[in-house]
């Protein structure tokens, strides 16, 4: 007779680290050499970047901080791999998901020896966002994570290959459909018009094609050229200073960062235009969605052959999952609230 799985279900998705290590102390799991498979339109391997590494070793102050910090719910997945439990990630992802090319890879988590942050050194273009890349020498405590992005199709998953030893199947619902919470706000309160120059602003870069077009290199500097002129333009608020001719051009040293430099400087005009008639909320909230008005932003109302193509990947696979865990991002509004309700039962009968 074989023995029950555990199941989980939690709202915001950081919440199954802790049912996750439960299993590993009642050796549900073992300490080291499993599998993570996550169902999800996000990756979740983000790192606050004001939380020690080291605070992943002491389970109930990295609850703590997740809980504190708004890039929670997309940070524990590394805590996992640096503490050497996980040693594989399969991110199964939607077709709407393009923050990662579709592959393997392997590299090195580890906590900086300057800073004692958590660093990756991967060279993708997601950890170059998350200003997460170090090389591997200015590393500590490293561990090997093996990563690999797919996706399932209507068509028999046989290509995506299944777990070989033991895992833990963790489930998103906004693999199935999925709001992006800070375009979602940012439309409410600005409009749609504002929020596509918005993502033309902070979408549109070379650093973040998939795939990738720059060289590693290049990434780096876009990105801390791009972020640094951007932050200290909002904190000075330069636009109340000088018109709008003046604006524009204090700005064109970042068009080489773009896809179409040629049609930035009629956004950077649009968005000058908008910052002068915000009010010091909408301008706390560009502050706020900018930066992530490109997540995924997909709703699907037919779910069916998405559940068909994750149950033939299960089946397919000669382990059980030791441990199952469910989050059904409604709180954080990844998941749309109308298509939470029955979700989970829906996702468990796969």
């Amino acid at each position: 007779m074989m023995n029950r799985m555990r199941v989980v279900v939690v709202d915001d998705h950081h919440h199954a680290l802790e049912p996750i290590h439960q299993a590993i102390r009642r050796r549900v799991l073992p300490f080291a050499n499993w599998t993570l498979v996550h169902f999800d339109a996000h990756p979740d391997l983000a790192f606050p970047r004001d939380v020690p590494a080291k605070s992943v070793f002491t389970p109930s102050q990295l609850y703590d901080v997740l809980d504190a910090s708004e890039a929670g719910i997309a940070s524990f997945v590394l805590p996992l791999s640096f503490a050497g439990h996980m040693e594989s990630l399969i991110w199964v992802k939607p077709p709407w998901a393009q923050q990662m090319t579709l592959g393997d890879q392997a590299f090195a988590v580890g906590e900086h020896i300057d800073n004692g942050t958590l660093c990756v050194t991967s060279n993708h273009s997601y950890f170059v966002d998350e200003a997460m890349y170090a090389p591997e020498s200015e590393l500590t405590k490293k561990q090997t994570l093996q990563l690999t992005v797919c996706e399932l199709h209507d068509s028999p998953a046989s290509s995506v290959r299944p777990p070989l030893g033991p895992f833990v199947l963790d489930i998103c619902l906004d693999y199935f459909t999925t709001l992006n919470p800070f375009l979602h706000e940012f439309e409410k309160a600005c409009g749609v018009d504002d929020a596509q120059v918005l993502r033309h602003i902070y979408g549109g870069l070379q650093f973040k094609n998939i795939p990738p077009t720059l060289s590693h290199a290049q990434q780096l500097e876009h990105h801390r050229h791009h972020t640094s002129t951007m932050t200290g333009m909002m904190e000075s608020q330069r636009w109340r200073h000088v018109d709008q001719t003046n604006f524009v051009a204090s700005m064109a040293h970042l068009w080489r960062l773009y896809n179409d430099p040629s049609a930035m400087p009629h956004y950077f005009e649009q968005f000058y235009c908008m910052l002068h008639r915000y009010n010091a909320d909408q301008i706390e909230l560009v502050k706020w969605a900018a930066p992530c008005v490109d997540l995924p932003h997909h709703v699907n109302h037919d779910i069916q052959p998405m559940l068909d193509s994750m149950r033939a990947y299960l089946a397919s696979s000669r382990e059980r999952p030791r441990l199952i865990t469910i989050a059904t991002s409604q709180t954080d509004h990844y998941t749309p609230p109308d298509q939470c309700m029955g979700r989970p039962s829906s996702t468990l009968s796969t």
